[in-house]
């Protein structure tokens, strides 16, 4: 059945650094992100490596944004197999319920995605960021060359959400321009900003700023909205209805 057309949408993930559990007094830096994406008053997803401090970073920013599960190697990868994934994947997203923060999207590497995608709609999620690396080796791979196409459905009840575009501190914004604006005209632009390697210590890049900025400035020129990875789902299908409890159940 042929999809109704749909308005284009912008995506903006932000890979945050490792954070400490103990998160209760606001770090000076995560404050000047904080102000910065209030200032951009755009939704944006935030993943985080380890779930523990998901309830003070939830309660720093905007409930307007979406905390995301950023997924390792060590355990996301295909070869650490189903135990390891499945023991590590319920912890984390047990973590985050505690605090209060429901996660509903995973943030892949790059490395290719999981095969146990029925284990992710057991827990829950339904939606998967994906890298070059994950559209082209693993499951996605059967359904080349449409795999990068946005919001496909890898099983009932999951979808992708591939990133177009990354940037990092210390990169020119010319680089993204291209790709948010080949991706747009086609649907759907994601960029994502990686601070995962940023220091706490050091001020934040001043280029973040502009990154943000090339996102506003999509929208205002071409009538895009911009969602969060979890609002792009909700608006492609209804997500099943998953109770709480059944991260705690056998995989």
């Amino acid at each position: 059945m042929a999809r109704s057309a749909r308005q284009a949408t912008l995506i903006c993930s932000i890979d945050l650094p490792a954070l400490s559990g103990d998160a209760s007094t606001p770090h000076p830096w995560l404050q000047a992100l904080a102000q910065e994406l209030a200032a951009c008053d755009d939704p944006v997803t935030m993943t985080l490596l380890d779930m523990a401090p998901a309830g003070p970073v939830q309660s720093l920013f905007s409930h307007r944004h979406e905390l995301a599960l950023r997924v390792d190697a060590s355990w996301g990868h295909p070869e650490a197999g189903r135990p390891a994934f499945a023991h590590t994947l319920r912890s984390q997203l047990q973590q985050a319920q505690d605090q209060g923060v429901t996660v509903t999207t995973l943030a892949w590497g790059d490395f290719p995605l999981t095969p146990h995608t029925d284990l992710l709609v057991k827990l829950g999620i339904s939606a998967v960021r994906t890298s070059s690396a994950a559209t082209r080796t693993g499951l996605l791979r059967l359904k080349a060359p449409a795999a990068a196409a946005p919001g496909q459905m890898i099983r009932f009840g999951l979808w992708t959400a591939p990133a177009v575009a990354r940037w990092q501190p210390g990169q020119g914004i010319r680089s993204i321009r291209r790709p948010l604006a080949q991706a747009a005209a086609e649907g759907m632009a994601h960029l994502i900003c990686d601070l995962s390697e940023a220091h706490l210590d050091a001020p934040l890049d001043a280029g973040f700023r502009q990154a943000l900025l090339e996102l506003t400035r999509h929208r205002h020129n071409g009538a895009l909205r911009v969602q969060t990875i979890g609002q792009f789902v909700d608006s492609l299908a209804v997500r099943p209805s998953i109770p709480a409890q059944s991260i705690l159940r056998a995989a």
